[in-house]
């Protein structure tokens, strides 16, 4: 057995040697497909590392408060925001008398963002600064503000608005490029300051523009010179494993002091390391998202191109055929040796996308001081899906017109040329069964969520078996009925078409289920996408059958 699959795979790298051109072309859009995911799947777990570390640089167990919404937005902001009283010294010292559960609370100033600051002395200039007036805890609560050299402010220099300055990493040394910062000063928008200090440059950074530009006065000095910055923004810290009561009990707190009613909508915000995760982990997702589409599509082309390229071997070489089955061969050596062609092609170009995503991985790091590699789950979902790709065209080999339901190459064909399929027509097909499942999907989804019935949009799903039971239910049926479009629009063969859907359907859920493990509580349970991947190929098959069964009647008559 053995040696027959060794024959088989030498015959198979000999075809694929003598048409070298045709087979670059079918391999194309499996290195396209596979690339796009290691690619994407190497980039974002890079950033997902990076901005974890770089979150938590801001300290365990801590969480910022703002008088402004936190997270992504696009746009100017809602006139009720900026319309909301800014928070106060006041405020923090609430906090510190009437949340427990509270460690330490720091304030900190700055003026709008469309206010520039500039920092110079004779030897250099620094513009585009992190300008901030701080409290003396500021270092204790933000764990990212360690003293490199010199002192941080202390309380007598907030006590007596001492005009005294703390110089990030990347400040100190294109200020003063022959010596020591500390001792020395600086003229900041005008005004002369003492540097008593420099910030050490938080780990974690990456690219580039990784500099640390923070400049950090006292707050009552900041308070003096700078006399219309009123937004103030706080960081608070809570004792070890007392997180969440923290944030409670700020929040109680901060409702009453702001006039908040129970069931109103806060006119503050306050937002944990984990909450930031979280937001990025979100919209990491809708990346995810996209890249499956791209990725499947490319997978499509790679997949059909396979199964009409091995359709117009096997038509070339009918008389071989015939000849092998003359002299004995069986149809599984015939059906084993396109099948190894398939596979060999499509593996083959598994293997170039790894090499050149890992190449093109290895660049980026060595140029942005990365640290991003392809995961080993994207490399193996890689190699399997390029291989499994080639899987598609197996009833190819054996399979033209009357041997399509018994699997046999029968004589009558043997002796007869087969045009080409059309390849458009297969990828449209497949398209469009695709695209009905899709909208039908979110259609569904976007009613279920305004009317109630799933939780809103980033919230937790968990506790929510019903409605997922029923997004799985409705999910299926719509599964169902693009495998029979694809089914219904395909020129030929519409099992094995509705199963190539399936196919791509099984790669996006898989990825989905990967990409989504343990990422939080607004994915839902972990059956909801296994259950996904699982009725992937069986439902392909119900609406392949379907079409099956409709064209049956056709055909006995």
């Amino acid at each position: 057995m053995a040696q027959a699959y060794g024959e088989n795979l030498k015959q198979a790298m000999d075809t694929l040697r003598a048409h070298k051109m045709r087979s670059a072309l079918t391999v194309f859009g499996v290195v396209l497909g596979v690339s796009v995911i290691m690619l994407v799947a190497a980039l974002i777990t890079g950033f997902d590392q990076q901005i974890q570390e770089n979150i938590k640089q801001f300290g365990a167990d801590t969480a910022f408060i703002s008088k402004w919404d936190q997270g992504f937005h696009g746009g100017d902001r809602p006139l009720e925001e900026r319309q909301r009283k800014p928070l106060t010294l006041e405020d923090a010292n609430a906090l510190i008398e009437g949340c427990p559960a509270l460690k330490n609370v720091t304030t900190f100033l700055q003026t709008g963002w469309m206010q520039p600051h500039t920092v110079r002395t004779k030897f250099g200039e620094v513009s585009a600064v992190d300008f901030r007036g701080v409290q003396p805890n500021f270092g204790q609560v933000y764990a990212n503000a360690a003293t490199l050299a010199g002192r941080f402010i202390s309380e007598g220099d907030d006590l007596h608005r001492e005009k005294v300055v703390m110089l990030g990493e990347n400040v100190a040394p294109v200020l003063f490029p022959n010596g020591e910062a500390v001792g020395k000063d600086v003229m900041i928008d005008g005004t002369d300051f003492l540097v008593v200090g420099v910030v050490e440059k938080p780990k974690g950074g990456f690219g580039m523009g990784d500099e640390d530009r923070r400049v950090l006065i006292p707050f009552s000095t900041f308070r003096k010179i700078y006399p219309s910055a009123d937004e103030i923004n706080m960081r608070v810290q809570a004792y070890p494993n007392m997180l969440d009561q923290a944030v409670d009990q700020a929040t109680e707190v901060l409702r009453r002091r702001r006039n908040v009613s129970y069931n109103g909508k806060l006119n503050f915000s306050i937002r944990t390391a984990a909450q930031e995760v979280e937001e990025f982990h979100n919209i990491m997702m809708m990346v995810y998202v996209a890249t499956i589409v791209l990725s499947g599509i490319g997978l499509l082309i790679g997949g059909v191109g396979v199964m009409n390229i091995m359709l117009v071997s096997v038509t070339e070489r009918t008389r071989e055929i015939g000849v092998r089955k003359a002299v004995g061969a069986r149809r599984s050596d015939i059906t084993w040796q396109f099948l190894l062609e398939a596979m060999t092609l499509t593996a083959a170009g598994g293997v170039i996308a790894l090499l050149l995503v890992n190449g093109l991985v290895l660049l980026i790091r060595m140029t942005l001081q990365w640290r991003g590699s392809v995961p080993v789950w994207a490399a193996a979902a890689g190699i399997i899906v390029s291989v499994s790709v080639g899987l598609i065209p197996r009833g190819v080999a054996g399979s033209f017109r009357d041997g399509e339901r018994s699997g046999v190459v029968s004589d009558r064909v043997m002796n007869e040329t087969q045009p080409p399929r059309r390849i458009g027509r297969s990828i449209g097909a497949v398209l469009a069964g695709m695209l009905a499942g899709i909208i039908l999907t979110i259609g569904t989804d976007v009613v279920l969520h305004v009317i109630g019935v799933f939780p809103p949009w980033g919230q937790s799903m968990v506790g929510f078996d019903g409605p997922l039971l029923l997004a799985t239910a409705y999910r299926t049926i719509y599964g169902v009925a693009g495998c029979y479009i694809i089914a219904r629009l395909a020129p030929d063969r519409p099992m094995q078409h509705a199963l190539v859907g399936g196919f791509v359907g099984l790669v996006v859920s898989i990825v989905g289920a990967v990409v989504t493990w343990n990422k939080g509580p607004a994915f839902g349970p972990h059956w909801y996408p296994l259950a996904l991947v699982v009725l992937a190929m069986p439902q392909a098959w119900a609406g392949g059958k379907l079409r099956v069964l409709q064209l049956r009647p056709r055909a006995d008559a």
